[in-house]
């Protein structure tokens, strides 16, 4: 008898799932579900996996969930079958699809080594009336995107699709450490394709972010210290919108076809009683470093650095076309350190 086998233990069905059963091989845990399982039964089986952590498994087919499914515990992995694994948020629901982390709105743990990988993530966003999760109390501040990471140190995020939700495609906010966010796509969302707050020493790579009236990626308070490279952007309003960005590598991105700026870059500001608009000390964006940059056909500029605050950013090996208000533009000559830029 093969040994593998012989070793394998069903050792509780999940739901009302026919396909959800909890089984262990080795030192290997892991739940599998069919798409008749519910949101309840995918949280269900997370809930069931030992403290050591483990992994459910989605078979492919489509599953409706009416509830966020929510990571909520150390060394947990949900895994799909690619994107014949489809997650579509009931009509409705007004809630996230997935969160890693915490529900609470100021987390007060961090949860570690966490992975969500192969599936797809509809927000359904026509059929969800309100942006934020209408729970009261905790969970209230959390927005309807496809997948929310908060709290959560050292997980990853791979080959997973975001579409159509009701606020961001994947959003990563409230302190998120060494995450790994790689082969993801993200379009028709209600604002942006990825936005990303209060994240450091990250890497985002292979990235394909498309047709999002915000940006398709949005940096916007204490990013710092992160990697994005390899990555499309198309059709979106902005490529990327950046404040309080410091530290940055950006390499080996394509930004076209943006309604408004291929980059756009500020620092923070907020209005006083009379209406005039203060800048924010510290939120700068400043020691950023672009290689490799493509921007072309945006409908403002291609690069605008709109704050005399933005200093120390290098753009090396650029090329800049077709875009509407020039190439890189800055709120007066000098703020960024070029080398071999290619203006056409």
């Amino acid at each position: 008898m093969n040994r593998t086998v012989a070793c394998l233990v069903v050792l509780v069905m999940i739901g009302a799932s026919p396909a959800g059963a909890w089984t262990r091989s080795g030192d290997l845990d892991e739940i599998i579900l069919g798409p008749k399982s519910t949101a309840k039964d995918i949280q269900s089986a997370l809930n069931t996996l030992p403290e050591s952590g483990g992994t459910v498994l989605l078979r492919p087919g489509l599953y409706t969930i009416d509830r966020p499914v929510a990571l909520l515990r150390d060394n947990e992995t949900l895994r799909g079958a690619g994107p014949t694994t489809i997650l579509r948020l009931a009509n409705n629901a007004n809630c996230p699809l997935l969160v890693m982390g915490t529900l609470e709105n100021t987390p007060s743990r961090i949860v570690r080594n966490l992975r969500v990988s192969d599936m797809d993530l509809d927000g359904n966003r026509t059929n969800q009336p309100v942006e934020s999760w209408s729970t009261p109390g905790e969970g209230s501040e959390i927005r309807n995107n496809g997948l929310t990471v908060r709290g959560v140190t050292d997980a990853f995020v791979e080959r997973v699709r975001c579409y159509r939700a009701r606020s961001g495609g994947l959003v990563t906010e409230k302190g998120v450490l060494r995450l790994t966010v790689s082969d993801v796509a993200s379009w028709d969302n209600e604002f942006d394709g990825i936005a990303s707050y209060v994240t450091e020493d990250s890497v985002f790579i292979r990235l394909l972010l498309h047709d999002n009236p915000g940006a398709g990626l949005s940096l916007d308070r204490s990013f710092r210290h992160n990697v994005i490279g390899d990555s499309v952007m198309t059709a979106n309003g902005s490529g990327i919108f950046m404040r309080d960005s410091r530290d940055n590598l950006f390499h080996a991105l394509a930004i076209r076809d943006s309604r408004e700026h291929g980059v756009f870059m500020a620092q923070v500001a907020v209005k006083d009683a009379a209406g005039d608009w203060i800048p924010t000390p510290n939120t700068e964006c400043t020691g950023n470093v672009f290689s490799g940059l493509q921007i072309t056909g945006s409908g403002g500029a291609g690069f605008l650095a709109n704050n005399d605050s933005c200093t120390n950013n290098l753009i090396q090996g650029a090329r800049f076309a077709r875009n509407r208000l020039g190439g890189l533009c800055e709120s007066k000559p000098g703020l960024a350190k070029t080398q071999t830029i290619l203006d056409e």
